[in-house]
This record gives C-alpha cells, sequence and structure tokens, in this order.
C-alpha cells in the first residue's frame, strides 16, 4: 500500500504529536490489518514523556491488542540517544505473533524519536539547549556529548551509526563550513532517527517473521519547547515481508550538509 499523503505531507514539517500520531493510526488503519503491534524507541531523558503519552494515546490504546484486561502496550526501548538494539525487532514482532489468526497478518510500526529543544528568541529559532529545573541544559544530552567528542560507551555506540555507509556525518556536523554551528544539534537529532530507522530495516530483512507482517518504520524528532512539544517527522518506510521483501520510503536524507531550514507560519521546516 503506499505511503498515504497525509503522512507525506508532513515530513520535515513540524506538527502537534497527537497530529502525527494520528496520522499513522489512520494509515495502519487503512491497511486493514488484522492485528496491530507497535515498538517505541525513545532517549532515557525525562522530556520524552509528552511524545510516548501522545503515541498511547492516540496509538496504541486505538490499535492494539488487549495485553492483559484493559490494558495495552508497545514494546519499549529507552537508552541514551534513542538508539536501536540490535535484534530487538525479533522479540518484538514474537510478541504480538501470538495475535494472529491462521492465515491473517499483522502490521508492527516502529517509532523511533530523537529529540532536540527549540526555543524562539528575537524571531530565530534556537536549537539544542532550554531551561530545565531551573538551569540551561541540553537536549538531547547523548547527542550533544557525541557532538562535544565525549568518550562513552553509548557516544561510540552513536559514532559507529553516525558512520554508516562509510560517510562520517559527525565530522561533516562539525564542520561549519558543511553545517552551521546554530543547527548542529537539531541536524544531529534528525541524522540519528534517520540512521536508527535503517539499522531497523536492516533487522527487517535480516529476520524471518513468526506471521506475515508488514512494517512500518518511522523515523522523527521531537521538538522540546518550553510548553507543548512538537514533532518533526523525518522518514516513514512500509517493509512488506509477504511473500518476500518490498519497501516503500519517504522522508528526508541522512547527510546533514544537505539539510536547510526554514520557518513558515511560524512552523519549523527541514529540507534536504
Amino acid at each position: 500500500m503506499p505511503i498515504s499523503q497525509q503522512l507525506t505531507d508532513l515530513i520535515g514539517v513540524e506538527d502537534r504529536l497527537d497530529a502525527v500520531n494520528i496520522a499513522l493510526r489512520y494509515f495502519a488503519r487503512d491497511m486493514r490489518p488484522p492485528v496491530v503491534g507497535a515498538y517505541q524507541i525513545a532517549c532515557s531523558d525525562e522530556s520524552e514523556s509528552e511524545w510516548m503519552g501522545s503515541f498511547h494515546r492516540e496509538f496504541v490504546e486505538s490499535l492494539l491488542p488487549e495485553l492483559k484486561f484493559l490494558n495495552r502496550s508497545a514494546f519499549k526501548t529507552a537508552n541514551l540517544g534513542a538508539r536501536y538494539e540490535q535484534g530487538a525487532l525479533a522479540i518484538a514482532e514474537e510478541h504480538y505473533a501470538g495475535a494472529v489468526a491462521e492465515g491473517g497478518f499483522k502490521l508492527m510500526l516502529v517509532k523511533v524519536h530523537s529529540h532536540c529543544a527549540m526555543v524562539e528568541k528575537d524571531g530565530a529559532f534556537v536549537f539544542g539547549e532550554m531551561v530545565r529545573y531551573g538551569q540551561e541544559s541540553a537536549f538531547c544530552g547523548a547527542l550533544h556529548a557525541l557532538l562535544h567528542g565525549k568518550d562513552t560507551g553509548f557516544t561510540r555506540a552513536l559514532y559507529k551509526t553516525f558512520c554508516r555507509g562509510g560517510l562520517d556525518r559527525l565530522v561533516m556536523l562539525q564542520d561549519p563550513q558543511q553545517v552551521h554551528p546554530d543547527n548542529r544539534q537539531l541536524f544531529a537529532a534528525i541524522v540519528n532517527t534517520l540512521l536508527q530507522s535503517e539499522r531497523i530495516l536492516a533487522d527487517v530483512a535480516a529476520h524471518e517473521p513468526e506471521s506475515d507482517t508488514v512494517y512500518v518504520i518511522a523515523g522523527s524528532v521531537t521538538l522540546n519547547r518550553s510548553d507543548h512539544d512538537t514533532e518533526l517527522l523525518c522518514g516513514v518506510t512500509v517493509a512488506d515481508c509477504r511473500g518476500g521483501l518490498t519497501t516503500e520510503r519517504v522522508g528526508l536524507g541522512t547527510d546533514p550538509s544537505r539539510y536547510a531550514v526554514s520557518a513558515e507560519l511560524g512552523k519549523l521546516r527541514v529540507t534536504g
């Protein structure tokens, strides 16, 4: 099934958290799957609770089977930098396979979120820092650590992902000739969610599902604001594993030097 125009129109355009999750719900329903499963990947940062609440309310509660009486839940990963853990998809898929009747199929939505603070100062957007508990703080702290050369287990894992396909995107992000320093944190978040989505798709290709499955992989950036957070949908991939793997994708690329930022009616827009 082609990716809906509603989702395509959201790519690179800031919108409400609920708007993105509702669009994903409509797209899933239009496929008429007998069973829907969900896997959400988030940063450990406490600021990410708002999108997770929206996702649960607008998607999980509407479409997922009951785990227990009046209890529906997505499979979850939360770690520093919203990193996909290789092999996790197979576990999530196996869990929801039990709800599929013989001869049916399931839709598995995998939603992965990076995040970045966004505040408006003097009519311009400022990315990467915002007041947290009374003092300035990095949003996302994990990506901030990566960009500033911290050498820890999670930054090494992120750096490996940022070099996916032989392109060192960290070097590009740190080069002011390729990426303006004001946009560095935002572009790192976009790159991260898209590369984590690619890693998920690689696991889809390597995994034989327990039951016929259509995967929808949505990579987003939460825009942490001082009031209600918003969302930047960066890419959507549909991977249909029924009778062989076929894929369709819409979204931004993973080369941060190609991104451009603008504002339309007070909303952020990113192209590239």
